[in-house]
């Protein structure tokens, strides 16, 4: 979450925002104690926890080994604000799409 290019944009770093990247991990962290108790407490019920944020670090981390070759800005930007909330009519794409992780 801290390394998406709208966290980048907003640190004075132009690096991930670690406090961002924390929280996530902190709310993964009791996400899974939380399913655990679940699973535990509701024999019926199946509960399983997806970690997409380990996946998404990967690929931004090691865009290579996904055919990628950007994972620190957006293919769709609007001026001098690079991340657009969301792409518009007057946002500037990337030449080659297939190459960015992110969009915008």
């Amino acid at each position: 979450m801290g390394c998406i290019p709208l966290q980048r944009v907003l640190s004075s770093s132009g690096e991930c925002q670690e406090k961002t990247n924390k929280l996530a991990q902190m709310f993964n962290t009791e996400t899974i104690l939380l399913v655990s108790e679940l699973s535990s407490t509701l024999a019926n019920a199946t509960f399983k926890f997806g970690d997409a944020y380990d996946v998404v670090n990967n690929v931004i981390a090691n865009p290579n080994n996904y055919g990628f070759s950007n994972s620190d800005s957006p293919c769709c930007s609007f001026g001098k604000i690079r991340p657009a909330l969301t792409c518009i009519p007057a946002s500037t794409l990337c030449k080659d799409r297939s190459k960015y992780v992110f969009w915008d």
